[in-house]
Parts: C-alpha cells; sequence; structure tokens
C-alpha cells in the first residue's frame, strides 16, 4: 500500500511540474525556427514586409516606407514573458552598436506602451518602443507566440524570423544584419 500511496504522489509532482512549465511558456511552443513548419507564422522569410506605421512614446511616426533604404529589426514581445526578457538584452547591444544605421523596432504584442516603458526605464533598456494600437501589424506577422523577431533588408524583405525557438542572439543577427 505504501508503495502505491509513493507512486502516486511521484505522478502527482511529475503533473504538477509538467503544468508548471506549460504555463511559463510565452506561446505555444511547438513552434520551431524554420519557417517551413511554422504554421502560426504569416509573413515568412523571403517575403515582402506589410507596409506599416508605427507611433513612437514622442508622438515621432516611422513608417515601412522610411526605412526603405535601410535593415531593420521589428520585435514584438511583452514585458511578462521569460522568452522575451531574455532576448532585451540582445536587441539592447545591436541597437547600442549600431544605432540608426539598424534600426530596432520594439512593438509589445498585448500590453501597453506604458508598461512597457515602466519596464524599459527599471532595466535600463534605452532602445525604442513603438505602439501598434491593436495589434493589427503583429497580426499581419502572426497568429500567436512571443517573441517574434524580423529582420527586415532594405528592399522590405524578411531576411530571417525568430521566435522562441531559438530567440534571437547577437552573433545571429549581427551575421544576418552584415550580409
Amino acid at each position: 500500500m505504501k508503495t502505491l500511496k509513493s507512486f502516486f504522489l511521484n505522478i502527482n509532482t511529475l503533473l504538477l511540474m509538467l503544468a508548471a512549465l506549460c504555463m511559463t511558456a510565452c506561446g505555444d511552443d511547438e513552434e520551431t525556427y524554420s519557417d517551413k513548419d511554422d504554421d502560426t507564422a504569416i509573413i515568412k522569410v523571403g517575403m515582402a514586409a506589410p507596409t506599416f506605421e508605427l507611433k513612437g512614446l514622442d508622438d515621432s511616426k516611422v513608417t515601412s516606407e522610411s526605412l526603405k533604404g535601410k535593415v531593420y529589426i521589428l520585435n514584438f514581445f511583452d514585458t511578462t514573458c521569460p522568452d522575451c526578457r531574455r532576448e532585451f538584452p540582445v536587441l539592447q547591444q545591436i541597437y547600442d552598436n549600431y544605432g540608426d544605421k539598424v534600426p530596432v523596432l520594439n512593438v509589445p504584442r498585448s500590453q501597453g506602451v506604458e508598461d512597457a516603458e515602466a519596464y524599459w526605464k527599471e532595466n535600463g533598456l534605452t532602445m525604442p518602443i513603438y505602439s501598434d494600437g491593436a495589434q493589427r501589424l503583429y497580426f499581419q506577422f502572426a497568429t500567436r507566440t512571443i517573441p517574434r523577431t524580423y529582420i527586415i533588408n532594405a528592399d522590405g524583405i524578411v531576411i530571417a524570423s525568430f521566435n522562441d525557438r531559438p530567440i534571437a542572439d547577437y552573433a545571429s543577427i549581427e551575421r544576418i544584419i552584415r550580409k
């Protein structure tokens, strides 16, 4: 009887751990890095990025048209997402090293820009945050899951995409933007 009780206690513990692991994800972790296997991506590598207009916290505007001729990074995030938080220092380093030469556009997927700005200040991040309003731009790129980071070339074509498997790392991003 004691062995059976121990068995069920171990099963319950395992189930609780599995449930906790599932709850820490930032979206549906079934996604992979490969665009070919990513059924949640609408815009895939090799496709043109949609036209857009984003509003900065300082009321400045950035548009896809104003970025023509530049390689830029478009990042969709939420500050409560652990994978997004791990990616922020990478994007900050790109921003610090490249500045306006490779703009980094950070767009909260579903939280208000005020919450994102508070997180930025609390964590010493200086890269810009932009508002997308009602997630229109995000849903042009994907149906779910964050982080989502896209690198768009000077012709407006998506040349790389990252999600939570793997998240973007500095060496990969730098290799792509240097090409």
